[in-house]
């Protein structure tokens, strides 16, 4: 059995828009303290340009994307950026596993047990979850380590 973690999207953009990001950040380094000390993977990701265009995708944040990369907001948040990790993964879509070698990864590393975190938690961290238990890698999701957006527009 080998567990790991995935800290998702903790990029500078987003911490204007969440619920605690001092907090979250916090706890995200202690855990990833915590992979290390045992040698467990620490895998941290980011969004990427599509390869192929999706009309969805793109309406719902390709505004978003491009205002963040002209700003420097795309890059992650000092302390994830300086933290040692054992993989960085672009993904262009909310599940970390669609369109990615994520999976790949997790069978070479004898992956059983993923424990999620980062932003946001009904969206991309809870894809991802249900992405991996539909892989069979049991998803853990550490409630002080996810945010969400502040202001959902309804």
């Amino acid at each position: 059995m080998v567990k790991a973690l995935i800290i998702i999207d903790m990029e500078k953009g987003y911490m204007k828009d969440i619920y605690n990001p001092k907090e979250i950040i916090k706890n995200q380094v202690k855990l990833i303290k915590a992979f290390n000390k045992k040698k467990l993977p620490v895998i941290i990701t980011t969004g990427k340009a599509r390869k192929k265009k999706n009309p969805v995708m793109d309406r719902l944040w390709e505004k978003e994307t491009t205002e963040f990369a002209k700003k420097g907001l795309d890059k992650f948040v000092p302390e994830i950026e300086k933290a040692k990790v054992s993989k960085v993964l672009g993904k262009s879509e909310y599940d970390c596993f669609y369109g990615t070698e994520l999976e790949k990864y997790c069978k070479q590393n004898k992956i059983t047990d993923l424990y999620l975190c980062g932003v946001f938690s009904g969206c991309c961290v809870y894809l991802t979850g249900t992405g991996a238990a539909y892989r069979g890698i049991m998803p853990y999701f550490v409630k002080d380590a996810v945010s969400t957006e502040k202001n959902l527009g309804i």
